[in-house]
């Protein structure tokens, strides 16, 4: 019975865990708001990440039982649950590539705890594979002619803890990964990707890498 009620627990977190991560990256990529720094440049609209923190705290209304387990822990809710979130940009490789391209995974930007680090391409796994900060399934790659487009990643990683058995079982990671191209970008539009705007009122959790800051200033 025991074992029957802890199976149930878990099953429910990893659902509760799956749910965090596809509502906040369909949240961000329906993000849309004018960059001031483009502001009579002749772009009518640069979809641009006001609050992403407004996307995080979603979490406590899909997955309400983050609020009991971080208070039987001593912690906040936010730091029971690692969430994280990135910009992609897929580039052609070569650049001068015009018909059957392969592309390179670009962070573009990154927010969170387990971000995943600018300047590192990504590389593409089965879709299969165990949700890494380093990889991207293979089905998210473009293929044919440029441009390749991006997408908008969101890691999660919650650890459940057990009620019963936590001494033979202990805690068990539970990670989730969802990836969502941005409605507001078209094809070949510059900069192509969903910018992160430092300036655009939000507490800083979020950077732009340096790669691509010319893009917005």
């Amino acid at each position: 019975m025991l074992g029957s009620v802890e199976a149930a627990r878990l099953i429910i977190s990893a659902q509760r865990v799956t749910q965090v991560a596809t509502t906040i990256v369909e949240m961000l990529s329906q993000t849309q708001a004018q960059n001031p720094n483009e502001t009579g440049t002749g772009i009518p609209w640069s979809v641009t990440y006001i609050d992403l923190d407004f996307a995080i705290e979603s979490t406590m209304v899909i997955f309400p039982q983050i609020l009991q387990d971080a208070a039987q822990k001593g912690i906040s809710w936010n730091n029971d649950i690692s969430i994280s979130m990135a910009g992609v940009l897929f580039t052609p490789n070569p650049t001068t590539c015009t018909s059957n391209c392969s592309y390179i995974a670009n962070v573009v930007w990154n927010s969170g705890p387990n971000k995943r680090s600018c300047g590192v391409a990504l590389t593409a796994v089965p879709d299969t594979s165990v949700p890494s900060k380093t990889t991207l399934p293979t089905d998210v790659f473009p293929t044919g002619a440029p441009p390749g487009g991006s997408i908008i990643v969101v890691d999660i990683l919650y650890y459940y803890t057990p009620i019963f058995g936590l001494g033979f079982f202990g805690t068990i990671p539970i990670a989730r990964s969802a990836y969502l191209a941005p409605r507001y970008v078209q094809p070949g539009a510059t900069p192509g990707y969903i910018q992160y705007y430092t300036a655009s009122g939000d507490d800083g959790i979020g950077a732009e890498c340096p790669k691509y800051l010319p893009l917005i200033q």
